[in-house]
């Protein structure tokens, strides 16, 4: 007689962070801001896209980790701190 064992570990119940930001080579980076600065500005579409699609990107010249962390929390400090 044989006893089937289904769960060895007990999961947890935990979300857990997963930090899904990928390191791109700079080649590409330059490749893609090159060809989205180089499209002609005919529609709203284009010319958002030109305004905005650099806003998040940090590199070895934007502010380092730290000091973007401790701006998003007195960011968040002006705001309320989220709270209801």
């Amino acid at each position: 007689m044989s006893i089937e064992v289904k769960h060895l570990h007990r999961r947890s119940r935990r979300k857990q962070f997963t930090d899904a930001n990928l390191m791109v080579s700079h080649e590409w980076t330059d490749k893609v801001r090159r060809a989205v600065l180089g499209l002609p500005e005919y529609s709203f579409g284009i010319c958002y896209l030109k305004g905005e699609f650099l806003s998040k990107y940090v590199g070895p010249e934007t502010t380092p980790l730290a000091i973007r962390q401790q701006r998003a929390i007195e960011k968040m400090a002006q705001a309320g701190g989220g709270q209801c």
